[in-house]
């Protein structure tokens, strides 16, 4: 989705906590921000937050929008024009 957007090749590259700590400690994070991050990270890695069913769309109050609707503006809010908007 992220190279469709940007007109590049993007690649997940797994990273230890370690590093990732190092890298979100000069983010301007605050310590237990950084802490809490890694605790997410470290869940995901482990399987803890996969969803193997939902009630999202019984508690939403409308359909859900697409993951792709909202990837593109938030690339393109970052400062990258997507492939989509250009001429």
């Amino acid at each position: 989705m992220l190279s469709d957007a940007l007109g590049r090749p993007v690649y997940y590259q797994p990273i230890s906590l370690s590093a990732a700590r190092e890298a979100l400690a000069g983010s301007g994070l605050e310590p237990y921000q950084i802490t809490h991050t890694l605790s997410i990270f470290s869940n995901i890695g482990a399987g803890y937050l996969r969803a193997h069913d939902t009630d999202l769309t019984t508690l939403l109050p409308a359909r859900p929008r697409a993951v792709r609707d909202q990837v593109v503006p938030a690339v393109e809010e970052g400062g990258h024009q997507s492939v989509t908007s250009r001429t």
